[in-house]
């Protein structure tokens, strides 16, 4: 059995969205440096890559001792897909800025911020996971009404992952195995 979902472009903003507005904590837990996205400008699927979107927000940054808010006017990030396919097929997503254009700052220091920023996010995000095999892999116990078949197992055998300009496919092939129920 094959299985294949695919996400759209349409798809994926309207999911994004749905997270505006997004407050990114650069400190951890209840800092005070901050990025806060309000709005989704654009968004496009680089192949082999992942999501490229454009982003409206501000900067919170402290700045001798104040906490000063720095409006971006436009902020590209890529939102990066890859798979891991051992020990388990697992879906990886981290978040890369690729450039900043913040009101009132010269573009030189619009590039140091977004390194620093960038340095925050690898240091303290460990990646969103999703083991995808072992969700879709599942033992079903059948009625008992059904007196020959105990229950219905599903395994995923394999499974691809592909990021195109137009579309994110997921697929999973299946192996379904039925197990008898045993008269006393």
């Amino acid at each position: 059995m094959q299985l294949n979902a695919c996400l759209s472009k349409t798809d994926i903003r309207i999911l994004l969205e749905q997270f505006l507005p997004l407050q990114i904590d650069l400190d951890g837990k209840d800092g005070n440096r901050l990025l806060v996205f309000d709005r989704l400008e654009s968004l496009s699927l680089v192949a082999e890559r992942g999501i490229r979107v454009e982003l409206s927000g501000e900067v919170i940054w402290p700045v001798l001792g104040l906490e000063v808010p720095v409006r971006i006017k436009s902020l590209s990030a890529l939102i990066r897909l890859s798979r891991e396919t051992r020990p388990q097929a697992n879906l990886i997503v981290g978040v890369e800025l690729e450039e900043a254009d913040l009101a009132w700052v010269p573009g030189v220091v619009d590039q140091g911020i977004t390194d620093r920023i960038n340095k925050e996010l690898r240091e303290r995000q460990s990646g969103l996971t999703w083991n995808f095999e072992k969700l879709l892999s599942h033992n079903f116990a059948l009625p008992d009404a059904l007196r020959s078949a105990e229950s219905l197992k599903l395994v995923v055998d394999s499974s691809s992952f592909q990021v195109s300009d137009e579309q994110i496919i997921l697929g999973v092939a299946l192996r379904g195995t039925v197990l008898a129920r045993f008269a006393p």
